[in-house]
């Protein structure tokens, strides 16, 4: 009987890991500095308190006016658990599987699929907490005007100028195939050209192709929603003047209320104005009206005044209220962002004592903050028995850091 030439768990685990990280054009694009506290000797549980910066107001004039100093924190909680599984008995290896070409024909292709699980789970996670948009939601951008306006959208709430991406699809893609071909010159960007999915540089934008970005339906909703009651603030916002019966607004419908506008964050709060400068929110949890009436929870949070002010000012009683695209319409989504929006962490599985494992991941592996386990174990008993049966696992969570205030959603 010829001898089985079976690569070591060590090379299988390092393919998968190449190409998971390779697939994975959201999560290349955003931050995973928080990583390292979860792998401390002390656990810290599966939920991470991230702090955002204080933001002082200051003051006008020489009179002493001191600030409280007040933490505001974000969670990143590790949720997701993602993996593959496959199977072979001696007949398989002896006769059917290349196993000398094991990592192409077989690693690959669950590296390839985990990653796309990952991707997805990302941008799902971006797709329904991004408060922002800009485009018309049934109208894929042809040219360059909307991904501007995504643009302006970031400047005007001071996301940082750097490491900003813009991920979308192939229909996307190919209505910039004319103006591409001077907008996305290879030369500025050569040590990058060949990364894959990398289309070029614009508007201080690194435009990226991912399949995996979610399409979106809108909630279905009739009438004429109004804020109810004056003086709202904070996560939740009482409404009515929807049509009875008629309306369930699920994650990721996007709103704007008329009169509430974006402020500068600078400690100034000066407030734009101008249609295109009302403040936009997003819904975070999946609502139905009850006789007309439904109270809504959205981020951001409405701060109408103080350290942290976000609007122009609390919405009036009776404000109209707009939802982004008709009831039930599906719309394709793409995403602009910069580096800190979000972040992702990757955890650190054991390894097991009594089965043939390896736990690659990390800097010296070429994939930073990702790690995955694969399992290896002969079964003698049970519904395997006699079969060689292959695991691979990852598990990891996102944060919305300051998707309020540097992440767009462009619609399409």
């Amino acid at each position: 009987m010829p001898i089985n030439s079976v690569p070591v768990r060590q090379e299988v685990t390092a393919e998968v890991l190449r190409v998971l990280y390779n697939n994975c054009a959201v999560l290349r694009s955003i931050g995973r500095q928080h990583e390292k506290y979860f792998e401390q000797k002390v656990p810290i549980g599966t939920t991470l308190q991230i702090k955002r910066p204080w933001r002082p107001q200051g003051r006008s004039g020489q009179a002493f006016q001191p600030e409280p100093i007040v933490q505001t924190t974000v969670p990143l909680s590790v949720s997701y658990w993602r993996g593959g599984d496959f199977i072979y008995n001696d007949t398989d290896e002896a006769l059917y599987l290349d196993m000398e070409n094991f990592k192409s024909s077989y690693a690959r292709p669950m590296g390839i699929m985990i990653a796309n699980q990952i991707d997805a789970d990302a941008a799902a996670f971006m797709q329904t907490t991004i408060p922002n948009f800009v485009g018309t939601p049934g109208t894929t951008p042809v040219g360059t005007s909307t991904y501007n306006q995504a643009q302006t959208s970031l400047n005007k709430l001071l996301a940082p100028q750097d490491m900003r991406s813009v991920i979308y699809t192939s229909e996307y893609n190919q209505n910039l195939v004319g103006a591409g071909q001077t907008l996305f010159n290879p030369q500025r960007d050569i040590t990058e050209q060949y990364l894959e999915g990398y289309v070029g540089k614009y508007a201080g934008f690194s435009f990226k192709i991912d399949e995996q970005l979610p399409a979106f339906t809108v909630g279905t909703y009739a009438g004429t929603p109004l804020v109810n009651g004056a003086s709202q603030s904070g996560t939740s916002l009482i409404t009515d003047g929807w049509t009875a019966s008629s309306t369930t607004l699920n994650p990721g419908d996007r709103f704007t209320i008329a009169g509430v506008y974006k402020v500068n964050p600078s400690g100034l709060h000066t407030a734009y104005s101008g249609a295109q400068n009302l403040m936009q929110f997003v819904v975070t949890q999946t609502g139905s009206d009850s006789g007309g009436a439904l109270t809504l929870q959205i981020y951001p949070a409405l701060i109408p005044s103080g350290q942290f002010q976000n609007c122009s000012g609390s919405p009036a009683d009776n404000a109209a209220i707009t939802i982004v695209g008709t009831s039930a319409q599906s719309t394709n989504t793409a995403f602009a962002f910069q580096k800190e929006a979000f972040t992702a962490a990757f955890i650190k599985l054991h390894t097991p004592s009594n089965v043939d494992a390896t736990v690659m991941g990390g800097d010296e592996s070429g994939t930073p903050g990702i790690y995955i386990r694969a399992l290896k174990q002969w079964q003698s008993s049970g519904p395997y028995a006699g079969y060689e049966t292959e695991r691979m696992d990852v598990i990891y969570g996102f944060a919305a850091q300051y998707a309020d205030y540097m992440a767009t959603v462009i619609y399409g």
